[in-house]
């Protein structure tokens, strides 16, 4: 009996030792999911924020796709656009099948929020710099 005992104790010993090391890799994207847009802020303008009527949801998936869907409360109208994405460190590249463009933006994920900074040229050519703030939804 004795001898069994201590089998047993080594047995769950050694199993408590070795299960914890089976446990499965946590290597998932925290971009998978939907975000909405908290507010904007042009840079260009001393870092103040951009009045909009525009709420802007993003959703990304686990096969790099990404939607985009806008609501635009002054006039009731919806757009919504389809495109994959990649992530490279604190880069984010979008491309969108509509215009074929790519887009890279620098982001960070804080507890709920992502923030997203990007660039783009204006009517002018100059290049203007955004930061937009989008909660975990």
């Amino acid at each position: 009996m004795k001898k069994h005992l201590t089998f047993i104790i080594l047995a769950l010993s050694l199993a408590m030792a070795v299960l914890p090391g089976c446990k499965k890799d946590d290597d998932t994207n925290p971009l998978i999911g939907s975000w909405q847009s908290v507010e904007k802020i042009d840079e260009n303008i001393g870092g103040k924020l951009v009045s909009s009527t525009e709420t802007t949801t993003l959703t990304f998936k686990e096969d790099n796709t990404i939607t985009i869907k806008s609501n635009y409360s002054a006039s009731g109208e919806e757009y919504v656009e389809k495109g994959t994405y990649i992530t490279e460190g604190n880069k984010l590249t979008t491309q969108f099948k509509e215009d074929g463009d790519s887009t890279t933006y620098e982001y960070l994920i804080t507890g709920k929020i992502l923030k997203l900074t990007g660039t783009y040229k204006d009517a002018n050519g100059v290049e203007q710099t955004f930061t937009t703030l989008y909660n975990r939804v």
